[in-house]
């Protein structure tokens, strides 16, 4: 039993370049490129050209650094790089015996894993780092053949076998699809080899035909962690920020005050969209999203009824279309959701209320509307803010992607069924 801490650093990357979407695109140009279940906000706008990108250079943490703060076992770095306006967030894994390295994105809403093979010949599997079976003394073939989507990757091959290694934890058995043909929309380059599952169910996605128990099930079935949960600070959107992924355990030096919790809903859909983010368990109840905070409330919409789901991989914050434009109105955000950046110190705080006894959590106009280090020329700044149609049956919802878990630390409890925050602290 034991717990893993895994490291991540901020690596500012491409944000809206080249045509990347903006959080108001229309879903069904987001669905040609994501499929249906994955992103679900729309507009009125249309015909925009739509690509995911992962572009930049990774970033080189020492050792010294690291050292402050390994306890046990091997520190990999999480990086994080920026896409269509959002933040990933990737972690070094290994595959086999001896370990061939890979970098996953960090998915708390997904199950299966892959890894572009050493037999494909694909031009897309050219760029990224590729598993050679007949190099690891645990490898096990499968055979059965399998095919993948998973946001921007297209994949088939065969479902095969191998010892996962994630920082210091060791899983026996991993079942992934070993990728012999690979396809990526445009820009997507080699800096995400593969994907980490960390749902809190097990996603029997139609996007997957492999269906095999995702990593995090895996150590728990196999008794590798002290407590069953993980705790997560998402880097800062500053390059250099570290953040941190910590198996087994919380850490109490990321986090001021106390953790407050929330049971886990566990709420299903009709709606396809709204179930992509729903099957994967980690959602709590909604309560309500006002701009203004106390006093200065300018105006609050309840949101009774409502689930509030987690996603690592969303970038935005997705509220449903006629709320979301009320806010978006008022800040005089323009058609991108762009505003000018020095406008941000007069505009109010956003809070969003949690579970039924309406816990507030205030993102500051400096949370929510962010700076692209890329446009150094630009005075204008990006409304983190994504609108979705609620479904006309089934669950409504609101989607908490990584621009609100990155202001707060967050503690996914498998056992107690449960997702704690507090606030992180400020250096």
């Amino acid at each position: 039993m034991m717990k893993s801490r895994i490291y991540m650093t901020a690596l500012a990357l491409l944000y809206n370049c080249h045509g990347l979407p903006t959080p108001y695109e229309s879903s069904d140009t987001l669905q040609r490129v994501f499929g249906n279940n994955r992103h679900p906000y729309s507009t009125e706008q249309s015909g925009l050209a739509v690509s995911k990108t992962h572009r930049g250079l990774p970033v080189e943490v020492s050792s010294q650094i690291l050292s402050q703060y390994i306890e046990s076992g091997q520190a990999n770095a999480l990086r994080q790089h920026k896409d269509d306006g959002g933040w990933d967030y990737y972690i070094d894994i290994e595959f086999g015996n001896p370990p061939q390295s890979f970098r996953a994105a960090i998915d708390i809403g997904w199950s299966d894993t892959f890894v572009p093979s050493v037999s494909c010949v694909d031009p897309d599997c050219a760029g990224h780092r590729q598993y050679n079976n007949t190099r690891s003394s645990s490898y096990r073939r499968n055979g059965t053949a399998v095919r993948m989507h998973y946001s921007g990757f297209y994949t088939s091959g065969y479902a095969a076998i191998d010892t996962l290694r994630i920082a210091d934890l060791t899983i026996d058995d991993q079942a992934f699809e070993e990728a012999t043909e690979m396809k990526a929309v445009p820009l997507w380059d080699d800096v995400i080899d593969s994907v980490l599952g960390l749902p809190r169910l097990q996603v029997d996605d139609e996007e997957s035909s492999l269906r095999a128990k995702s990593p995090f099930h895996n150590m728990i079935s196999q008794g590798l962690l002290q407590k069953n949960l993980f705790s997560l600070k998402l880097s800062e959107r500053d390059c250099g920020e570290r953040g941190e992924l910590l198996f087994g355990d919380i850490n109490p030096d990321l986090f001021d005050g106390m953790l407050t919790s929330f049971p886990v809903s566990a709420i299903y859909s009709v709606d396809e969209i709204a179930n992509a983010y729903l099957r994967p368990g980690w959602q709590v109840h909604a309560n309500s999203v006002a701009y203004g905070y106390k006093d200065s409330e300018i105006a609050n919409f309840s949101l009774a009824g409502y689930v509030a789901t987690f996603s690592t991989l969303f970038p935005y914050i997705s509220l449903p279309r006629e709320i979301g434009k009320n806010i978006i109105q008022y800040l005089g955000a323009d058609v991108l959701h762009r505003v000018e950046c020095d406008r941000r110190g007069s505009l109010p705080d956003l809070v969003i209320s949690l579970g039924h006894a309406g816990v507030p959590f205030v993102l500051k106009p400096s949370d929510y509307i962010r700076k692209n280090p890329q446009w150094h020329w630009s005075t204008t700044c990006q409304v983190e803010i994504a609108l979705h149609d609620e479904p006309e049956d089934g669950v409504k919802y609101i989607i908490l992607g990584s621009a609100f878990i990155a202001r707060w630390y967050s503690v996914f409890d498998y056992d107690k069924a449960q997702i704690s925050l507090a606030s992180l602290k400020r250096t």
